[in-house]
């Protein structure tokens, strides 16, 4: 049977105010008796008194809280602690609310607040879209292609292969994508046998605009395919002085260069510090010691059929610096390792 609160209350205090009057009837009479009795003391009235006060608050318990076992404070024979009712928060969260977008507490300014010291501040003046857009004129698709600033953006977004499609679309794509940025670690390559062409002019005009787009668009490393002696001539020709030691990696595959292609090339190009050499057998083993440049830190050496120990000999001792060394040779013995001394060997 449940009670509402108001019947609650009611009941509790009809029952507290007969309790109290028994109480009062019941001490007057302990006290006569107590009076009367012979040998009678305070003591015992004081803890009849403490009973029945105790017995009083018991009944007041109940009648509040109902009379099962679980309602009157024990459960399983343990006392049950009610819930703490929290206190109130302090006014500094309340300020914090007000911060965050809150309502303020009673008595506080209104308006936002500045920092961490609560000091109100005038409100920013909104501004509308049109104020905003005072004075801007929106680009029409013929300006917005021809704009840099916006090219240099969505070309970002193209594969290097899709952007020398793009960069032979017009002067102006070609001179936004001719930027090192969209170029690294690109290695261009030049496959001479099809740059050469019967009329000699048409020729070195070819590699004339190669070399000139590979040094605008800042590439570090070259790859020639099929070369000569000549082709390695007409690089060092092509290849501007001031930029010869932007160049930093060059690679000759399928090439039939000689010692002296191979030795001039590397003369004059003094900023390469990477070679490789693949499929390159006109090159001897007195090449390597006439060519090889100390400077050289990355070496890689692939199908080159003159290649035996007397070339591992001369790699060596004339690359101290040596630190990545690819071999691939059929002349080269377990012999060769000795050459190497504690330091590169490590």
């Amino acid at each position: 049977m449940s009670l509402t609160a108001q019947e609650v209350v009611e009941r509790a205090g009809v029952e507290l105010s007969k309790c109290i009057t028994g109480l009062g009837l019941r001490s007057r009479s302990r006290e006569r008796e107590v009076r009367e009795s012979p040998g009678g003391s305070g003591g015992d009235a004081g803890r009849m008194g403490s009973v029945r006060r105790g017995g009083v608050m018991e009944k007041v318990a109940n009648v509040l809280c109902g009379n099962s076992v679980a309602s009157s404070g024990l459960v399983n024979g343990k006392a049950k602690m009610d819930k703490p009712i929290p206190p109130e928060k302090p006014s500094r969260f309340l300020l914090g609310k007000v911060r965050n977008g809150g309502m303020p507490p009673p008595g506080t300014p209104s308006g936002p607040y500045n920092g961490h010291h609560g000091s109100p501040r005038p409100l920013r003046a909104s501004r509308s879209p049109a104020h905003l857009l005072r004075g801007h004129r929106f680009l029409s698709w013929d300006e917005l292609i021809r704009d840099e600033t916006f090219l240099a953006r969505f070309f970002m977004y193209f594969s290097p292969i899709e952007r020398i499609v793009l960069a032979q679309v017009c002067l102006r794509w070609r001179t936004v994508l001719y930027q090192p940025r969209f170029w690294h670690g690109i290695r261009p390559v030049l496959n001479c046998r099809e740059m050469r062409h019967s009329n000699v002019e048409l020729t070195t005009d070819m590699r004339r605009r190669f070399y000139v787009s590979v040094q605008k668009r800042g590439f570090d490393s070259l790859v020639l395919m099929c070369a000569n002696d000549e082709d390695l001539m007409d690089l060092v020709a092509n290849y501007a002085v001031n930029h010869t030691k932007a160049l930093r990696s060059v690679a000759l595959r399928c090439s039939n260069i000689s010692d002296k292609g191979l030795e001039t090339l590397l003369d004059h190009l003094n900023g390469v510090y990477q070679l490789e050499l693949q499929g390159c057998n006109d090159v001897t083993e007195a090449g390597l010691w006439a060519c090889l440049n100390p400077r050289i830190v990355s070496l890689s050496v692939a199908d080159c059929i003159n290649v035996a120990d007397e070339a591992v000999g001369a790699i060596a001792q004339l690359l101290p610096s040596l630190y990545e060394l690819n071999l691939q040779a059929y002349h080269v013995t377990d012999a060769a390792l000795a050459f190497f001394s504690p330091r590169q060997t490590s």
